[in-house]
């Protein structure tokens, strides 16, 4: 059965009884006029508490019938695992608790994490769309951060802005584990599609198990919004700014993405090479029905970074202003194709 909200805020009244997670003890639930300080979604509620120390923790607590879910225990402790071998400020410290709350007369699992403070994707571009300085560097990090991921064989399974954080020291971090992929949940099955605005429209929503590519087509999605906000900061309009969906770019943009009505569409002859770029490859990944056949950003982005810098060091002449693009659509989804 689904956890009623109320039940566990009574559980939490009653912390020293009913909440059996060792480092928490002593500690309790931050309240805000008699309320507690929490943030609910569809699977799971987070509290903020305070330790007896006056540090800060993020509880996490399945209120989903997780008869419907039945992987998603798992899932976080293999994910705790994982995540406690990399150490990697990428994430924040997080673990997974079996019997953590008793709930009218029933034990359930629950997460620990960090209490990350800091502005989720969108607060901080609203703060800094104007200093291309620090938005060149959020897309540096963020992209040296998806290949970490890669690297390590591992997918967040739900890139979007309100899942990265960038802490007051400007680094970066992704919350909310609950779709992530490992290796030891290689052959688990996927119940979390991600955002729409984010995913490919057709090949996320016919995957079936958890995947170390499915980041592949978010990520590209975010990159390409942050190279186009460097470039042209009035693409950040209040529209934009109130829409909780997106972040630059809608799921209807993704589907016509060869079309006018497409937003992405109008960027297709972009003179800057890199938004060229990833224009064109998204409109290739478009064309294919597997996760698998998309590429990581690291090979979308690359070969034209390379590309450019032999094309600089070989010229013994002034490059004009303007140059025509030499990418191939073809060539583009031939080698998605190899």
């Amino acid at each position: 059965m689904p956890l009623s909200l109320l039940d566990i805020s009574n559980s939490l009244k009653n912390a020293k009884v009913c909440l059996k997670i060792p480092e928490l003890a002593g500690g309790h639930v931050v309240e805000v006029n008699g309320h507690p300080v929490s943030s609910s979604g569809g699977y799971c509620v987070v509290y903020k508490f305070q330790l007896a120390n006056g540090n800060y923790k993020a509880l996490r607590i399945w209120h989903k019938d997780l008869s419907l879910l039945p992987d998603l225990p798992e899932v976080a402790e293999k994910v705790a695992n994982e995540l406690g071998r990399l150490q990697s400020d990428y994430f924040v410290d997080y673990k997974y608790y079996d019997k953590a709350i008793l709930v009218a007369g029933q034990f359930y699992p629950a997460v620990v994490m960090d209490w990350c403070e800091g502005q989720d994707l969108k607060d901080y571009i609203s703060a800094n769309v104007g200093d291309s300085s620090k938005m060149q560097s959020l897309a540096n990090q963020f992209k040296k951060m998806v290949k970490f991921f890669h690297d390590n064989e591992i997918s967040h399974g739900d890139l979007q802005h309100g899942n990265i954080r960038i802490r007051p020291n400007g680094t970066i971090c992704v919350l909310d584990y609950d779709s992530m992929y490992v290796p030891a949940l290689e052959g688990k099955t996927e119940y979390i599609k991600g955002l729409p605005s984010f995913q490919h429209p057709t090949a996320r929503d016919a995957n079936e198990f958890l995947n170390p590519k499915v980041d592949y087509f978010s990520e590209s999605v975010i990159y390409l919004a942050l190279m186009l906000l460097i470039k042209d900061p009035s693409l950040w309009t209040n529209e934009v700014k109130r829409c909780d969906d997106i972040l630059l770019f809608d799921n209807n943009d993704l589907l016509n993405i060869n079309n006018t009505s497409s937003r992405i569409f109008k960027y297709r002859n972009e003179v800057s090479h890199s938004i060229l770029w990833l224009v064109r490859y998204l409109q290739s990944f478009m064309k294919q029905d597997s996760l698998n056949s998309l590429l990581p950003l690291e090979k979308v982005i690359d070969p034209y970074i390379h590309g450019e810098k032999r094309s600089q060091s070989q010229s013994t002449k002034p490059q004009p202003t303007t140059v025509k693009s030499t990418v191939n659509v073809a060539d583009v989804i031939n080698s998605l194709k190899k």
